[in-house]
């Protein structure tokens, strides 16, 4: 239960990190020449100073009249304006923009989050505050009333939302970044629940008729053969950014009969692809992926498809789902702003049977992947990422310590919530 009145007092905000980087994905995949961690060439983007550019973030910290403090960060993620997506985050200029307007945050009552939330969309609107902006206030938002009430996020957003009857543990899926072979042998230890992500972002990585995503299977059901337990069965996601449209040559049938061998080469572990085809719009790749998904599931073999880009908004997200176009959705938190947004995003889902994929992005920080795990748990979500960062320890670490917090705090006191 809340305390007695209590109310925000104060909004106070400053500049941060985010926790990897922010990449030019069109200028990537036009070609680039890496030299360390630098990619070399031209930028294509628009507000792209390089091809890669370090990942910022704006903090902010939503002070109660009772001393009370709820966090949240501001961030952008990896592949800013592609897809539709908001250009990427600009500390100096957005910390002025929520210094100025966030005024009338100031003396709102700390009962509901949803009402915080719907304060927060207001008040963006009447701004023009970008995703980023609201994704941090929403955060702080429910941090602060998950505080003032004494109890976790994941019992707020339940109560409130009622996606499900009580939070409970979501599965994890890594990401490996360029360190696809490395960074499995992480995954593997820690026991994640989806691998590896593999970061096939380039028609290079992906290779001539997806060769290199072939091989890269092979070793990976080896790889676990070798070196896990019988007992671990992860789920495989591949994420190819398009990649298999382009050296498919955009051919649905192409496409599908690549999943159909991929999905018998990785058997008997379920696999998800993700993103085999980006198109210049949405409705373009919509089109193409729902073609896909119905070839696909007339074959005998069963690999789902995840939808990602060009799914920023609730719209995005019900065309997708009305048109039968993916298996699951990555609800990509930072692009939809408040919490409020992105489980709308996921209400929809369930209503047109497709699984949640409650991600975000490796530039997010420990605050944001925090409050993204109140949220997943909160509503029952199918799958989150392990963020931020692309090492995979410190995301697994974050991510996984804080759902068993949370599952811990669930079982000695959720009774009496």
């Amino acid at each position: 239960m809340s305390k007695p009145d209590v109310r925000i007092a104060e909004v106070l905000v400053s500049a941060g990190l985010g926790g990897y980087y922010v990449d030019d994905l069109l200028a990537k995949q036009r070609g680039v020449h890496h030299d360390g961690l630098f990619l070399l060439g031209r930028p294509v983007t628009r507000h792209f100073q390089r091809i890669r550019e370090p990942g910022q973030a704006v903090n902010v910290m939503l002070v109660a009249d009772d001393g009370t403090v709820g966090l949240g960060d501001c961030v952008s993620v990896t592949y800013s304006g592609a897809a539709g997506r908001e250009p990427m985050l600009h500390p100096r200029g957005l910390a002025r923009q929520l210094r100025r307007h966030t005024r009338s945050l100031v003396g709102q009552p700390v009962e509901s989050f949803q009402q915080l939330d719907c304060e927060v969309l207001r008040l963006s609107a009447r701004w023009r505050l970008p995703a980023a902006a609201r994704f941090g206030l929403s955060q702080a938002a429910l941090d602060l009333v998950s505080r003032v009430r004494r109890e976790p996020g994941a019992v707020v957003v339940a109560r409130e939302f009622a996606l499900v009857s009580k939070p409970r543990r979501v599965p994890i899926m890594a990401q490996s970044g360029d360190e696809r072979y490395l960074h499995v042998d992480k995954m593997i230890m820690k026991a994640a629940d989806v691998i590896p992500h593999g970061l096939f972002d380039t028609p290079e990585a992906l290779g001539t008729g997806g060769v290199h995503l072939l091989e890269y299977v092979r070793w990976l059901k080896r790889r676990l053969r070798r070196h896990a337990p019988d007992t671990y069965r992860p789920t495989f996601q591949f994420d190819v950014y398009g990649a298999l449209g382009v050296v498919s040559g955009q051919s649905v049938s192409r496409m599908a009969r690549f999943l159909h061998r991929l999905g018998r080469l990785a058997a008997p572990y379920p696999t998800r692809v993700e993103c085999p085809f980006i198109g210049s719009s949405r409705a373009q790749t919509i089109e193409v992926m729902a073609a896909l998904r119905a070839q696909v599931r007339r074959s005998d073999v069963r690999v789902e498809v995840v939808a990602d880009e060009w799914c920023n908004t609730l719209a995005d997200v019900e065309a997708f789902v009305q048109q039968h176009a993916a298996d699951m959705i990555q609800i990509k938190v930072p692009d939809f702003g408040t919490f409020s947004e992105s489980i709308a995003a996921a209400r929809a889902c369930r209503k047109g049977g497709v699984k949640v994929f409650l991600g975000g992005s490796c530039n997010e920080t420990d605050i944001s992947a925090r409050a993204t795990v109140q949220v997943a748990m909160g509503i029952g979500a199918d799958q989150m990422y392990a963020k931020p960062g692309l090492d995979v320890d410190t995301g697994m670490m974050i991510v996984w310590n804080e759902m068993m917090r949370t599952l811990t705090w669930l079982k000695a006191f959720g009774k009496r919530a």
